[in-house]
C-alpha cells in the first residue's frame, strides 16, 4: 500500500502509540504497522524497507492485537510435554530459549520462543500463539533438529534463528505448568505465583494501556490460582552435558508438578 490512513495517537508508547480503535507501531525507518480493534493489521514499508517484515516486530503487533481481545501475552517460551504446554519464563538472558531447546531434544514439542500468548477457555488455559523460531547461540542451535538455521537479524549476541519442525499447529494446547528461571525458591503462596505471572507479561506498559485491562487481570488471577509454578536456576553454562542434564532435571520437575 502507498500509505496508511491518518490516525490520532491518544498516548505515545515505546515505538508507537495507542489509538481509540487500536495501535500504531513503527520499526525504525523500515515499516509502520496499524492494528484495528484486534482484528486487522495494515502495514506500510518505509524508506529502509528490506523486503520482509521483521519477525519480532510483527509478532509484537500480533501479541498486542490478541491482548486487545483479552488474551495474555507473556515474555516466555513454550513447549508441549505429554500433550500439555509448559511456559518457560525468566529475565532476559536467563536461558529460556536454551532450556526450551534442551526439552525439545529430550522429546518435547516446540511451541513458541520468547513470546507466548495464553487465553482462557472456560476453566482452562490454552497456548494460542507464539513466535515460531528459537533464537539460540550457534553451538546450541546445532544440537536441535531444525528445518532452517540462519543468523538472527540485528542480534548483537550473534545468535541464530532455528526453525523447528512440528507435526501440527502450536495453537490450542492446554497449559499445564510454568517454569520460572530464577534463584528464588518455589512458593505455593498465591501472591508469589501472581507476582511471577505479572512480571512475565509481554510489553507491560502496553498491557496497562490497552483496553480490557480488568479482564486481563482477572484472567491473570485465575491463571495464578489454577496453574502450578516452579523455579529453576538460570542457565550459565552451555556445554552439551549441562544442556542435556538441565533438560532431564526440568522434565522430572514438570512431571512432579502435574502429577
Amino acid at each position: 500500500m502507498a500509505e496508511l490512513a491518518p490516525r490520532e495517537l491518544l498516548r505515545t508508547l515505546n515505538r508507537g502509540g495507542l489509538c481509540t480503535d487500536g495501535a500504531r507501531l513503527r520499526w525504525e525507518r523500515q515499516v509502520v504497522m496499524d492494528m484495528y480493534d484486534g482484528n486487522r493489521i495494515d502495514y506500510c514499508p518505509g524508506p529502509d524497507w528490506r523486503g520482509a517484515l521483521p519477525l519480532s516486530f510483527f509478532s509484537s503487533m500480533a501479541a498486542l492485537a490478541m491482548a486487545w481481545r483479552g488474551a495474555l501475552p507473556f515474555h516466555a517460551c513454550a513447549v508441549a510435554i505429554d500433550g500439555r504446554a509448559i511456559l518457560i519464563a525468566g529475565e532476559s538472558g536467563a536461558g529460556k530459549s536454551t532450556l526450551a531447546a534442551g526439552l525439545v531434544v529430550q522429546g518435547a514439542r516446540f511451541l513458541a520462543d520468547d513470546l507466548t500468548v495464553v487465553a482462557q477457555a472456560g476453566e482452562h488455559f490454552i497456548v494460542e500463539y507464539g513466535r515460531p523460531a528459537l533464537r539460540l547461540h550457534q553451538e546450541t542451535a546445532h544440537w536441535v533438529r531444525h528445518e532452517r538455521l540462519e543468523p538472527a537479524p540485528d542480534d548483537p549476541r550473534g545468535k541464530y534463528l532455528a526453525t523447528i519442525a512440528t507435526p501440527d499447529s502450536c495453537t490450542a494446547v492446554p497449559l499445564g505448568s510454568i517454569i520460572v528461571l530464577s534463584h528464588r525458591e518455589r512458593s505455593s503462596d498465591f501472591a508469589a505465583r501472581w507476582a511471577d505471572l505479572a512480571a512475565m507479561q509481554f510489553r507491560p506498559a502496553w498491557m496497562r494501556a490497552l483496553p480490557h485491562r480488568a479482564a486481563r487481570e482477572r484472567c491473570l488471577i485465575a491463571l495464578a490460582q489454577a496453574v502450578p509454578v516452579a523455579h529453576f536456576a538460570p542457565i550459565t553454562s552451555y556445554d552439551a552435558d549441562s544442556f542435556a542434564a538441565r533438560a532431564r532435571a526440568v522434565g522430572d520437575l514438570i512431571r512432579k508438578l502435574v502429577a
